[in-house]
């Protein structure tokens, strides 16, 4: 929560605009690394009934999901030029010139803010290119959290 604080804090003093994007079916992405295999679920029976299903992509019910897709998320944004941050890894930034875009992931939610607009709008299209996503527009509720954004500044509900 410290981290959306200051992100927001930061968004509100050079008055810049917080969007936020949702992953879709985001524990659906992560690889899996280990040998995990499972029933055949029971409208899909094939042939034989004893047959398993090896996965090779991570399933919703699986405790490795969280974790693969998180993986798959931050080796994605590391290969994009994003830096983490070390005290807290689910943020992450990236210098291009002299303009800064600052990434927040919490499972399958983004919050996205920066100084160049076009920098956010080419960084937005290149995560929907990877993974399947919805632009929800500027960032209203995160977290708990009602964010209400003007030219103004930033409230938080």
């Amino acid at each position: 929560m410290n981290s959306i604080h200051i992100i927001l804090s930061l968004a509100a003093s050079f008055k810049r605009e917080v969007h936020q994007m949702d992953v879709k079916y985001a524990f659906l992405h992560g690889d899996l690394h280990e040998k995990i295999y499972m029933e055949q679920p029971t409208r899909f029976i094939q042939m034989d009934s004893s047959l398993v299903c090896h996965l090779k992509k991570s399933i919703y019910a699986l405790k490795q999901a969280p974790r693969a897709s998180y993986v798959k998320m931050d080796s994605f944004l590391l290969d994009t030029g994003f830096s983490r941050c070390h005290p807290d890894n689910t943020v992450c930034t990236k210098k291009v010139g002299k303009s800064l875009i600052i990434l927040f992931l919490y499972f399958h939610d983004l919050i996205l803010t920066g100084s160049d607009p076009n920098l956010i709008s080419h960084v937005m299209c290149n995560l929907k290119k990877k993974f399947e996503m919805t632009n929800l527009g500027h960032l209203h509720y995160f977290l708990s959290l009602e964010v209400l954004q003007s030219k103004e500044g930033i409230s938080l509900s």
